[in-house]
């Protein structure tokens, strides 16, 4: 986890280190708060450091709990709503790049950022659709599938921007 919110924040300031608007800006603040989370909250929960929020545990203190664990959803999900916003301009800005430079990186990028905001929408309104009836509906290899969706959109989104980043730099280096 630790090692996946320091690589989250490293591809988001290599993609927005040069950009100058509030794509960038958005994309960096978001991917700096689930890197704190996964980085230093998550840890600590799981060292034992921060006592976990239940409301029919006895807990030792409980308001500083409940504090932790309004800071932990805080920056996750308001981390994560900044991060798929920021990649959306991105993926404009990329879809500009496609039209005006013919730049198969921006496209690159574009169908990454795509993927990434699919993600996330469908990890957001998955709770909300799926239940009982649903998913005996789809059987077990439907319920596999919707598994396994979301990583797959995941790595396949990072790698098509990292990827598609690589490629229109190289394409500028060529071409200036």
């Amino acid at each position: 986890m630790i090692v996946m919110g320091v690589f989250l924040m490293i591809v988001a300031w290599r993609m927005a280190k040069e950009s100058k608007g509030w794509a960038a800006r958005l994309m960096v603040g978001g991917a700096f708060l689930p890197c704190f989370g996964y980085a230093i909250l998550i840890p600590m929960y799981e060292a034992g450091m921060i006592e976990r929020f239940h409301p029919v545990a006895h807990l030792h203190d409980p308001a500083t709990a409940m504090g932790w664990h309004a800071v932990n959803l805080v920056v996750m999900n308001a981390g994560w709503l900044a991060f798929g916003l920021g990649l959306g301009l991105l993926a404009l800005a990329a879809l500009r790049l496609l039209r005006e430079k013919k730049s198969w990186g921006g496209s690159m990028m574009a169908y990454g950022a795509v993927a990434l905001l699919i993600a996330r929408i469908y990890v957001l309104l998955a709770p909300h659709v799926v239940d009982n009836d649903f998913l005996i509906a789809v059987g077990p290899i439907g319920i596999s599938l919707m598994m396994a969706l979301p990583p797959i959109l995941l790595s396949f989104g990072l790698a098509g921007v990292v990827w598609g980043l690589w490629g229109h730099e190289k394409w500028l280096k060529e071409k200036y």
